[in-house]
């Protein structure tokens, strides 16, 4: 069985609640993950901005999907001759 295949193996818990195998987090878990809040978590996945898996209806996260996701969204930093370009153009 390859690694993708083990991720996604979901067993059955206390209550026939689903437990996320390994590397999966659940909604609620991505967000405090990423020190954000459920909220934008549920909006990110519904414009399909960040990649994740349905477990019948319930919605899980691949860490290494959200730790791409976040290096996407990276904004690197101006350099001085970045501004100065970029003051020079308006005058």
């Amino acid at each position: 069985m390859s690694d993708r295949r083990k991720a996604e193996v979901v067993t059955p818990g206390k209550n026939n609640e689903t437990v996320p195998g390994p590397g999966l987090l659940t909604l609620d878990e991505a967000a405090q993950y990423l020190n954000m809040s459920p909220r934008f978590m549920r909006r990110a996945a519904a414009e399909r901005r960040v990649a994740f898996i349905k477990v019948g209806r319930s919605v899980r996260f691949k860490i290494a999907d959200l730790d791409e996701w976040i290096e996407e969204s990276r904004v690197e930093p101006l350099t001085i001759n970045d501004v100065w370009r970029s003051a020079r153009r308006i005058a």
